[in-house]
């Protein structure tokens, strides 16, 4: 999820995410995971707002584990 600098500020991100939670919701996802680059804290701060906790980086993570210090993971249960 990406919001373009002009953009932001307007409830955007957090309209998306809170779609993107709904949508998981419906297809029968009780757990969502995300991760993040490590200084995108205006993001964390939303993510943490919905209800997102840090975790350790997890199981099928895209990122290999030598960048995963740079990154900060995340989880929320419905």
């Amino acid at each position: 999820m990406y919001v373009r600098s002009e953009a932001r500020n307007r409830g955007l991100g957090r309209a998306l995410l809170v779609q993107l939670l709904e949508e998981a919701r419906l297809a029968g996802y009780t757990l969502v995971r995300l991760d993040s680059a490590r200084f995108m804290n205006e993001a964390h701060q939303l993510y943490r707002n919905i209800g997102f906790r840090e975790i350790e980086a997890y199981e099928g993570s895209e990122i290999p584990k030598e960048f995963q210090k740079n990154w900060i993971f995340m989880e929320r249960g419905s």
